[in-house]
């Protein structure tokens, strides 16, 4: 009979959820196994949607959890929460990976000074222009990109209160907000708010170069920023784009580029319709070819 008792008594302890209510197993020397400890980390098993815990389907015979909700442990059980951005009535409705989260006007949101990675599962620190970085996902400021530190992407500058990232601009005339913008066409941000040439430069196609010294034209120099207008303190950089060089040891029109009738300036040689007159005449060229072969 005792040893009956001691059989009943195991069973129940088996099934139970916790140890605490069945201690005369201990009496008798028996082992109680406490199943929350060794539960696996997935739902229950199920036949029907209703077998299954709030926010949770049956699918194989397995709860899992709807579209829009994680799997949580609370180590009493385990729940399917609501991930960032979705509805909710307390922060114990939310849940996130690896940090806290909150229920603020209705939405389970991220802590403070963290922002939702792009599936809703954790929450990740917010950083700015200039801040160390490990993932494009941590800079929030809109067109950046993480290059070690959180910086614009391509096509980009960086504002002057470093909290933007502006669109830089690839032609005269492209609007703007600040000067930067237009700075790498030599031009400046005008009062319509499109980059229009700062002061000694002129308009040429989709960007601004320095004027000309026309006096200098066929002069001798020893460098190209001799030939320009007004002469700058320091040689011109190799990268700045002008129409005019020092050639040969004298000003000339720089490569591609013609002077024009009058002698003052240098121009693109499509520029004076040159280029379209050259096509043309190719063109004749190759039809009076033909005629003579078919002749």
């Amino acid at each position: 009979m005792r040893n009956f008792s001691v059989l009943i008594f195991f069973i129940l302890c088996l099934i139970t959820a916790s140890c605490s209510s069945i201690s005369i197993a201990f009496k008798y020397g028996y082992p109680c196994i406490d199943n929350n400890k060794h539960r696996q980390k997935t739902l229950m098993n199920c036949s029907y949607d209703r077998d299954c815990p709030d926010n949770a389907y049956c699918r194989n015979h397995e709860c899992s959890c709807k579209a829009g909700f994680l799997l949580s442990s609370n180590k009493i059980e385990l729940q399917c929460l609501r991930s960032i951005g979705q509805m909710c009535k307390t922060q114990y409705n939310c849940h996130v990976e690896g940090s806290s989260s909150f229920c603020v006007d209705g939405f389970c949101s991220c802590p403070l000074d963290h922002h939702a990675s792009t599936d809703g599962k954790s929450c990740l620190k917010s950083l700015y222009l200039g801040d160390n970085c490990m993932n494009d996902n941590e800079c929030i400021t809109e067109y950046s990109n993480c290059y070690g530190i959180c910086g614009c992407q391509d096509g980009y500058i960086s504002s002057d209160d470093k909290k933007h990232c502006l669109k830089a601009a690839n032609s005269i005339g492209d609007p703007c907000e600040e000067d930067l913008q237009c700075k790498a066409l030599n031009a400046k941000c005008g009062e319509e708010k499109k980059c229009t040439c700062i002061m000694d430069f002129k308009r040429l196609g989709p960007v601004c170069l320095r004027k000309i010294n026309p006096d200098m034209l066929g002069k001798s120099c020893s460098s190209r920023s001799q030939c320009v207008k007004p002469m700058p303190e320091t040689d011109l950089n190799k990268e700045e784009v002008v129409n005019i060089d020092c050639l040969n040891g004298k000003c000339s029109c720089a490569q591609d580029y013609i002077l024009t009738e009058d002698n003052t300036d240098c121009i693109r040689f499509s520029e004076n319709g040159a280029e379209k007159i050259m096509a043309t005449w190719l063109a004749s060229l190759v039809i009076v070819s033909r005629l003579i072969n078919i002749i």
